[in-house]
């Protein structure tokens, strides 16, 4: 009996032990992006890193960018209720570096070597106080969407689309009917962005020294002033009619501005309607062609002793080339990892004017979200529902120059000066 009962208890104690190990002796939480073609994609990877780690679980939990800051800066992480892997937004990564919610990457995860070999030289522009904390997932620019199937029906193909604006808006007023509700080059709900990199394609800059704007600049305020003429003027965009996204999305409208992130969007919330990709017409028709930048990030925020181990082995997963190349792909990206930029999947449209965008752009300046909100909240709106143009801007330097000079450490700011020194 006593040989019965010490026999029962001992495949009982290893149904447990067999139990804990499928079950993960080891759970991380990672607080991961709410995009849905990316948390989607996520939960597929995970599955194998968890066949190849049986002992360790990985719970993804959505929770939207602004959240993530907010409860990080709000102490999550010393309740014991954040996470262990986070993914933030670029705008706050200097923020969340400062306020000391990220990890340094260690030297036995990679060194200073190995990072360089993985992302090339200009990875160090993320080395702050002589440390890593965690790499863009890849770059991502300003570029022209455009339906081959609508070019068609008009007429045209995608190489007729011209390199300049003004060419550029007699082809979209030829396909523009706002009594069919086709635009030919919807901007509403873009204007903010398109901004942004109209200003570069003027030879204008955001920014002067790191600590000051030029939003009244002649090539900001000239940027402001082609926005309003798309509505007015020219009338290839409703601002009362569906969004420039939506607009596109539902095959309503040939073109649209917009970054590439959103090839993701368009091929699983738009799977029916065809498109492809080319750099922005600019004034001239040659570079720059806009904004690009890179997209962040995953971090490890918090390593409990008990499981650091096991949650770098998870960061150097989320971090290989292979998880990066679906990543990119689905957010529309260049991958940052150099080993997973596949010509055969760069090469080709949608991803192929990403590449030139880059090229031939300039870096976005990141800064906390008082400065964003101001830019394309404020002065964007108030001007494009008819503020004056001179008068807005001016207001919004001054109030963005405050911040600035008290936030200048939170910020990364590649401005006139910065871009002059690499072009040498």
């Amino acid at each position: 009996m006593k040989s019965k009962l010490l026999a029962a208890l001992v495949v009982l104690s290893l149904m447990s032990l067999w139990g804990g190990m499928a079950l993960g002796s080891t759970t991380i939480t990672a607080w991961w992006t709410v995009r849905k073609p990316i948390m989607d994609y996520s939960r597929e990877e995970v599955k194998k890193f968890e066949l190849e780690n049986p002992d360790i679980k990985v719970e993804l939990v959505g929770i939207p960018e602004d959240a993530v800051q907010q409860k990080l800066l709000a102490g999550a992480l010393a309740k014991a209720e954040g996470p262990d892997i986070v993914y933030i937004d670029e705008n706050v990564f200097k923020v969340m570096v400062n306020a000391e919610v990220l990890q340094p990457i260690p030297q036995e995860v990679y060194t200073e070597e190995q990072i360089i070999e993985m992302y090339g030289p200009k990875v160090t522009m993320y080395k702050l106080d002589g440390k890593y904390y965690g790499f863009p997932n890849g770059d991502m620019a300003a570029v022209l969407f455009y339906n081959p199937e609508m070019l068609k029906d008009y007429g045209y193909s995608p190489l007729d689309i011209p390199d300049t604006w003004d060419e550029f808006i007699v082809v979209a007023q030829k396909m523009t009917d706002l009594s069919k509700d086709i635009q030919g080059f919807p901007i509403r709900g873009r204007e903010g962005s398109m901004w942004n990199a109209l200003l570069f394609q003027n030879g204008g800059f955001l920014f002067r020294n790191g600590k000051e704007a030029m939003f009244a600049d002649k090539p900001a305020i000239d940027a402001f002033q082609f926005l309003q003429d798309i509505y007015d003027k020219y009338k290839v965009s409703s601002r009362t009619s569906l969004s420039a996204n939506e607009a596109f999305g539902q095959g309503k409208a040939p073109f649209v501005y917009n970054w590439t992130w959103w090839i993701g969007s368009m091929l699983t919330s738009y799977p029916d309607t065809p498109f492809g990709t080319r750099v922005l017409p600019t004034p001239t028709g040659n570079p720059p062609y806009g904004s690009y930048g890179p997209s962040m990030g995953l971090f490890v925020s918090s390593v409990d002793p008990a499981k650091k181990e096991d949650v770098w082995e998870f960061y150097k997963f989320i971090t290989s080339p292979d998880f990066q190349l679906g990543w990119s792909m689905l957010r529309g990206l260049i991958p940052a990892r150099i080993e997973a930029r596949k010509p055969e999947i760069f090469g080709k449209n949608p991803y192929r004017a990403l590449a030139e965008a880059v090229e031939g752009g300039i870096p976005y300046s990141f800064y906390p979200d008082e400065i964003g909100k101001l830019i394309l909240g404020t002065m964007v709106d108030k001007i494009m529902e008819g503020a004056p143009i001179a008068e807005t801007v001016r207001e919004t330097e001054e109030e963005v120059n405050k911040i600035l000079q008290r936030r200048s450490e939170d910020c990364f700011i590649f401005g006139q000066e910065w871009y002059k020194a690499q072009k040498g």
